[in-house]
């Protein structure tokens, strides 16, 4: 939960450090949130998502102007998925794939091809 902080160009370069470091037939996997790319997808992720947690909602809803710029600063870089999962191939993972979702968190990654 830690690359969603991060701006595009520090996440691919990230993603190709970690590569880097990787032994061949090593894995590298992030859980992370991203952002839908279609607003009614985002739309129905957050209306679930309230059913699950309706108290989480309800803040939500009434948030001060200074939580809700705590909020904006803190999702400022989250970007979708395939945007991620690109970055990942063009640093040279192989096996990238989402390897479980629920609604806007993930599990993904790929692995450093072995030799």
């Amino acid at each position: 939960m830690c690359v969603h902080h991060l701006p595009d160009e520090r996440k691919q370069g990230l993603f190709a450090e970690i590569f880097e470091r990787l032994v061949p037939g090593g894995w590298y996997l992030n859980y992370d949130p991203v952002r839908a790319e279609d607003p009614v997808v985002e739309a129905a992720w957050q209306r679930t998502s309230d059913l699950y947690d309706p108290e989480t909602a309800s803040r939500r809803r009434h948030r001060t102007p200074e939580e809700q710029a705590r909020w904006e600063n803190h999702v400022r870089y989250i970007i979708p998925l395939a945007q991620q999962l690109g970055y990942l191939r063009s640093a040279g993972f192989a096996g990238v794939d989402v390897y479980w979702k629920q609604l806007g968190n993930v599990i993904y990654g790929g692995c450093h091809p072995a030799a």
